[in-house]
């Protein structure tokens, strides 16, 4: 949900549910990770960081848009979670953000943050800190994580994968039409699991974003 177009990928995992089944989405959301006491370095490298996952379009607060995300999907018996967990700075929890951050040099120079190699450095001043027992007092902030839960919409549509150009009608179209009934629904058949006249292979010419056979993207 950080990537881009959150609100097709919502519905594209609405459309794969079964009908009345559940959709389920957890995602970051930070504004910076703070540390108290205060480390320069390491604020330093966070905030260079963020201005990188910016520049490549990812969205650090995708987590708290996804209720609002949800309830414009018309999802039922919306759920919501949040988790902030906060850490010592010399905890192994840490190292897997870390991690993450480590690689962002490069971009961060091409967001105009900072050079790639004052990153780099921030980055080796960090990770020393990490396994320096002087630094068991910091306490660091990670992301909150946000949990959102819901059951799609109760009904016998289920999404078309077979190949079809265009769409006449303005609407989804009900499985209970006579038309539509044997030619577009398939029971019981997800993707990955083939039915017995076809083999069903993902961006392979299917169409889920159709109106007309894709509950899922009736409400776009």
């Amino acid at each position: 949900m950080h990537q881009h177009a959150p609100d097709a990928f919502l519905a594209h995992l609405v459309a794969l549910a079964r009908p009345g089944g559940h959709v389920a989405v957890q995602e970051y959301d930070a504004d910076g990770l703070p540390c108290f006491p205060t480390f320069e370095a390491f604020e330093r490298m966070i905030e260079a960081g963020l201005m990188a996952i910016k520049h490549v379009g990812t969205d650090p607060h995708a987590g708290r848009k996804l209720l609002d995300r949800f309830v414009r999907a018309e999802l039922r018996n919306v759920r919501l979670e949040t988790e902030t967990p906060f850490v010592p700075f010399v905890d192994p929890r840490l190292e897997v953000m870390l991690d993450g951050f480590a690689v962002f040099g490069g971009v961060a120079e091409l967001a105009g943050a900072m050079s790639a190699a004052e990153y780099e450095g921030l980055v080796d001043e960090v990770r020393a800190a990490h396994q320096d027992p002087l630094y068991a007092n910091y306490l660091v902030r990670l992301p909150t994580l946000v949990a959102v839960m819901a059951r799609g919409r109760a009904t016998d549509w289920r999404p078309c994968l077979r190949r079809h150009v265009g769409c006449a009608r303005s609407g989804p179209q009900r499985a209970s039409d006579p038309d539509q009934r044997d030619e577009h629904r398939r029971p019981a058949q997800r993707l990955g699991q083939p039915g017995p006249e076809e083999t069903i292979e993902p961006d392979q010419g299917y169409d889920y974003t159709c109106r007309r056979h894709n509950p899922g993207f009736a409400h776009l």
